[in-house]
């Protein structure tokens, strides 16, 4: 009975992101944060559903209240939180809020520039090895290296 009421006697709880996505749109949407997805915080990626699609965003702010003037039953919830750890920082979001203050983008625009182009869309991060050399190995050492590199150990 009480889901066929909808929202009428209860507003639903939870945090709620304000989600800036790359659209010419100079505003921020609102989505909820389902309880299962733990911590969003500033400068993570999520996808959300936008119109009939869905669109890669990014989070540039959390409220534990439903923004005024929002009706209840209009607020999606995020699909899908790409970043466990901000990919940008709280420096960087708010740059892009200047960025788009100064000229003729959105903060969404503004935001997506300074992703690269793989992680604008629903892509996971790749972590790439590094190895530095510390030292210059002994020739016996590099042979032994070589050996065990072609043996596959």
């Amino acid at each position: 009975m009480a889901e066929q009421q909808g929202y009428l006697f209860k507003v639903p709880e939870g945090k709620y992101a304000h989600v800036a996505l790359d659209t010419p749109v100079r505003r921020e949407f609102s989505y909820r944060i389902p309880e299962g997805f733990g911590e969003v915080s500033a400068g993570c990626r999520v996808q959300v559903s936008f119109g009939t699609r869905q669109m890669v965003g990014v989070v540039v702010g959390v409220d534990p209240h439903l923004p005024a003037g929002l009706e209840p039953a209009r607020v999606r919830d995020i699909s899908l939180v790409l970043d466990r750890q901000p990919m940008l920082t709280t420096s960087l979001v708010r740059l892009a809020r200047h960025i788009a203050d100064t000229t003729f983008c959105s903060w969404g625009q503004a935001l997506a520039a300074m992703l690269p182009a793989a992680l604008r869309k629903n892509h996971p991060r790749r972590t790439v090895p590094v190895v530095e050399l510390v030292k210059m190995p002994e020739a016996v050492e590099l042979e032994e290296l070589a050996v065990r590199w072609h043996a596959g150990i």
